[in-house]
């Protein structure tokens, strides 16, 4: 699984009502970033690794957003072409 899918799926179980905010939404989102990048690492390298090297937990988890933010963008662009060759 790429990182960022894995982030992604992890974020979509933690959302909760459509309602609220994204700042509402934020500390749920970073958590399941965190937990996402912390799964991975010890996945591929044996439980504790994660807690032992926090800079690769950062790491992961700026390329989590990162990737997450790229795909985003490109879903919006995609349905803004679509409307735009539509009309």
């Amino acid at each position: 699984d790429e990182p960022g899918l894995v982030c992604w799926s992890n974020i979509m179980k933690e959302s909760s009502a459509a309602t609220e905010t994204i700042a509402e939404q934020e500390p749920r989102i970073r958590a399941g970033y965190l937990r996402a990048a912390e799964d991975l690492i010890d996945a591929k390298f044996g439980l504790g690794f994660a807690r032992a090297n926090p800079d690769l937990v950062g790491n992961l988890i700026v390329a989590c957003a990162t990737d997450v933010a790229a795909v985003t963008v490109a879903q919006q662009l995609r349905a803004g072409l679509r409307e735009v060759a539509g009309s």
